[in-house]
């Protein structure tokens, strides 16, 4: 994984395995409002506990639409006569994984 703070103050993540950032923020207990400037501190002053915006529903419906287009994907592909790899298999638990993170951190519940 690799964050960093940009000059605009902007956090940036990557993480090298495929997880989203709603799944990174949420594991570091933060939200994903907290990774973009404002009226905040920065990244290197942000103490020992999160900052809290009210949460960016876009952000969470942008990230549920991704992992129902992947799972659409795969479908239509098992459905044309192709068989689900165990790749395919674990993609789609991790769409279900990423869609139910999604609904916890909007407040929801599964």
């Amino acid at each position: 994984m690799s964050i960093r703070e940009a000059e605009d103050g902007k956090i940036l993540l990557k993480c090298w395995t495929g997880c989203g950032a709603a799944e990174i923020v949420s594991a570091l207990g933060l939200s994903l409002a907290d990774l973009f400037p404002g009226d905040r501190r920065s990244l290197a002053d942000h103490g020992t506990g999160p900052m809290r915006r009210p949460f960016d529903y876009r952000d969470a419906l942008a990230g549920i639409a991704h992992e129902a287009t992947v799972a659409r994907l795969i479908v239509e592909a098992a459905r044309s006569g192709g068989t689900l790899s165990d790749e395919d298999v674990h993609r789609l638990s991790q769409a279900e994984e990423r869609i139910d993170a999604a609904l916890r951190a909007a407040g929801g519940a599964r």
